[in-house]
């Protein structure tokens, strides 16, 4: 059976769970990964490959506009659980410990295993949950933000290392 397509963002599973409070400039959701710009948040959009976008982290917290106040996950070390997009099949053989970008909108973002113009995010595994269960598209993948605006772990991370601290 095919896995569910139901995109809903990032969802925190593991590693330091610290949140700060940020400013909004834009509506966010809860689940967005959000950049920051000028001191504020919006959500995280991939551009056009500028090594000086950066992610801060992921929303806990929504904005419907400019100027409220968002908690957001932003700890370099934490794993979040996401959506893969529908043009590519996950496989883990292929996908595990590789680096690939961001895609969707303010809501339903997902890890875009065709794309590696930024290189957002580090794939750590399959995270198995009801509706997804297979190797296919719309998997749910266990990530850590690899171009963090706090710091960044490397592309070379595989789900057997020690900086995967929800295998380990």
């Amino acid at each position: 059976m095919a896995n569910a397509d139901i995109a809903n963002g990032f969802t925190h599973i593991g590693g330091p769970s610290t949140m700060h409070e940020y400013t909004s400039s834009a509506a966010i959701a809860v689940g967005d990964l959000v950049s920051i710009a000028s001191g504020k948040i919006a959500p995280y959009s991939e551009g056009d490959g500028d090594p000086f976008v950066t992610a801060i982290g992921v929303a806990a917290t929504s904005a419907t506009g400019s100027g409220t106040t968002v908690l957001v996950y932003d700890s370099p070390g934490a794993v979040f659980r996401v959506q893969t997009e529908t043009a590519t099949t996950y496989v883990a053989a292929t996908h595990d410990g590789k680096c690939f970008d961001v895609a969707g909108a303010t809501g339903v973002q997902e890890c875009n295993l065709g794309a590696t113009v930024n290189d957002t995010l580090i794939v750590l595994g399959q995270e198995l949950v009801n509706g997804s269960t297979e190797e296919a598209a719309h998997a749910k993948v266990r990530v850590m933000i690899s171009r963090h605006a706090l710091g960044a772990y490397s592309a070379n991370t595989s789900r057997s290392s020690a900086a995967d601290p929800v295998a380990n």
